[in-house]
């Protein structure tokens, strides 16, 4: 070969190079001055009551109290935010069935970006909060389906109805049957989760009728039914006793198999218990049960599930408090124990992996973080004269439990449970300036958000003024009101 052809071709390969070289340059100049895909946000939804119109009106606005819009009139009361935002679901009592109890209705569905009412459903028998059910609406977490339980005309049961916003048809997936709850849908939007009590008859000798609470599920075209979680037939005793359903706090798998939920949710209790059962119903498994037997003694428990995104560990976390009363030469004097804790199951065999040690904390309430790594904390009373915030933040890491440092000072006490944002980027709460006394009565509450972790604390209706209420988190689009 000549040296000339030599020569050129390595002219030509170090071309080449020179050439990808370049490219490569510029690639990585194209990457660096490219804005990133901008992640989703979410956007604040509360109620505000202007005391100059006397109207109260649906609220949107960013975290950061920027950008507050004012959406479609609507009452605090008996009106229901979709998950998307995008549809308000809102009831009005028309008149009373005197001799049954029970008020008849009207249901409006307005397009929130647009104040339109898009859906109109009259002479409606829905069960309203302590009047014969608990929960007697629920958006589908697509937003195209409205669960709601009515009472049927000249019967003395429950019918549970589903409402299909495309095509604009209510139908009846269950008729006439005992008292119920709704409590929930399942995450694909197909099932309607109820609370339904069961009547069966003890063995013998006495072979009585016994009352129990099951948890069921419904399709929500109607066509298929099915329980998934039997809680007479698991050997549980979660009784009829009352007609509060006791079943509450569902939380679903990753994979939509298994849920997670408490009993004894109705009122006072000896204990509470944490189940899981398969969604195919085919078992119910006792995972923590913090019943006591001491008469002495009383104790409150919440519980919160947080699953892995596999699916392989479940994080369950829990705020307890035993007061017992010590007999005293003349009185009884009364000590408690309060405690936060966490336990971890294996997600296959549901086999405790880990423990942490108890965080010496009272907290009448507790919530992981969307990533399962921090607790909300909340004690849902203040004392009198006493301005400190009932809010904070533990932090479990390497099976460790500590406290945060979440914000130097709050300007206001919550009054009702702080959430998370679904992204955890915030924590939100609605807060009261009354920090001598309990939240006032007349809803004089301002919507306070804190970034996190870095604590920044925000008054979000401080354009607004106070009487407000909080809806919680939907996310961000460009057609809010």
């Amino acid at each position: 070969m000549s040296r000339k052809v030599t020569v050129t071709r390595r002219i030509i390969g170090v071309a080449i190079g020179a050439v990808a070289l370049l490219l490569g340059l510029i690639v990585v100049v194209l990457l660096l001055v490219t804005p990133a895909e901008p992640q989703p946000g979410y956007r604040l939804a509360f109620f505000h009551h202007s005391k100059e119109d006397t109207n109260t009106r649906v609220c949107i606005a960013s975290p950061d109290g920027s950008d507050v819009r004012q959406g479609p009139e609507a009452s605090m009361y008996f009106s229901f935010l979709s998950p998307d935002g995008r549809w308000l679901a809102i009831y009005e009592i028309a008149s009373w069935d005197h001799w049954r109890q029970i008020p008849i209705g009207v249901l409006e569905i307005v397009y929130v970006p647009t104040g339109e009412v898009v859906h109109h459903l009259n002479d409606l028998e829905l069960c309203l909060p302590n009047v014969s059910c608990d929960t007697f609406l629920a958006w589908s977490p697509d937003s195209m389906a409205l669960a709601y339980l009515s009472s049927p005309a000249g019967q003395v049961g429950i019918d549970t109805w589903v409402y299909d916003l495309a095509t604009g048809t209510a139908i009846n997936v269950v008729h006439n049957e005992g008292h119920r709850n709704i409590m929930d849908w399942s995450p694909d939007s197909e099932w309607v989760i109820l609370i339904a009590p069961v009547m069966v008859v003890r063995k013998a000798p006495n072979r009585s009728q016994i009352g129990f609470w099951n948890i069921e599920t419904v399709r929500a075209n109607g066509s298929e039914r099915r329980i998934i979680a039997d809680m007479y037939a698991a050997g549980f005793d979660v009784e009829l006793f009352t007609f509060v359903p006791p079943l509450c706090n569902l939380a679903w798998s990753p994979d939509g198999d298994y849920i997670t939920f408490e009993d004894s949710c109705g009122g006072v209790s000896l204990g509470r218990r944490l189940f899981v059962a398969a969604t195919d119903g085919s078992g119910v498994h006792l995972l923590l049960d913090m019943t006591i037997e001491n008469k002495r003694e009383s104790i409150q428990v919440h519980y919160d599930t947080w699953w892995s995104p596999s699916g392989d560990r479940l994080r369950i976390a829990y705020a307890q408090q035993i007061v017992t009363r010590l007999a005293y030469p003349l009185f009884y004097l009364p000590t408690s124990v309060e405690e936060i804790g966490v336990v971890v199951f294996d997600g296959d065999t549901f086999s405790i992996v880990e423990r942490a040690e108890p965080l010496d904390f009272h907290s009448t309430s507790v919530s992981w973080s969307p990533d399962g790594r921090f607790l909300l904390l909340w004690k849902d009373y203040f004392r009198r004269g006493t301005p400190t915030h009932p809010i904070a933040v533990a932090e479990f890491s390497d099976g460790q439990l500590s406290l945060f440092d979440l914000a130097a000072e709050l300007p206001a006490g919550a009054c009702s449970s702080p959430q998370w944002s679904p992204d955890g980027r915030y924590i939100v709460y609605a807060g009261s300036n009354a920090s001598d006394d309990l939240c006032p009565y007349d809803h004089g509450e301002s919507i306070v958000t804190i970034s996190f972790p870095d604590g920044h604390v925000t008054d979000v209706t401080a354009s607004l003024g106070t009487n407000n209420r909080l809806i919680g988190w939907i996310p961000d689009t460009s057609d809010r009101p």
